[in-house]
């Protein structure tokens, strides 16, 4: 009787330790906030701004001046004026900085402005 009292314990102890340390894993993410308190849940939400925030409540802490909306993940097409190019990418965020000075949002992106700009070139991964 003694080990099914021992093991009963140790199992409630783990259980408690996994409940404490899931709900309390926070994010800091202060941009414009002193200190903004997230959970590190991945449910992708995606912004105006073409960035995919990894949830709702980091979208809500970088969208201090209320400017960005949420836009549905995976229906954005970058299309040119004057140009066929109507490539569809996704939202992941990879930057890439153009030769142009531009910031893409992803290489799939620098690769649409490529079809335009033959000329273009990759200066470096990141923002320009």
């Amino acid at each position: 009787m003694t080990s099914i009292k021992i093991v009963s314990t140790i199992a409630t102890i783990l259980v408690a330790c996994l409940i404490a340390f899931t709900s309390s894993a926070v994010l800091d993410v202060s941009k414009n906030f002193k200190f903004c308190s997230c959970t590190k849940d991945f449910s992708p939400v995606c912004a105006t701004n073409g960035i995919t925030y990894p949830n709702k409540c980091i979208f809500n802490c970088n969208n201090v001046k209320g400017d960005l909306n949420i836009i549905p993940c995976g229906l954005f097409t970058l299309e040119l004026v004057g140009d066929t190019c109507t490539r569809k990418c996704n939202h992941l965020k990879r930057l890439v900085c153009g030769t142009d000075g531009v910031t893409y949002e992803n290489p799939c992106m620098f690769k649409c402005a490529q079809q335009v700009k033959p000329s273009l070139k990759m200066a470096h991964m990141g923002h320009c």
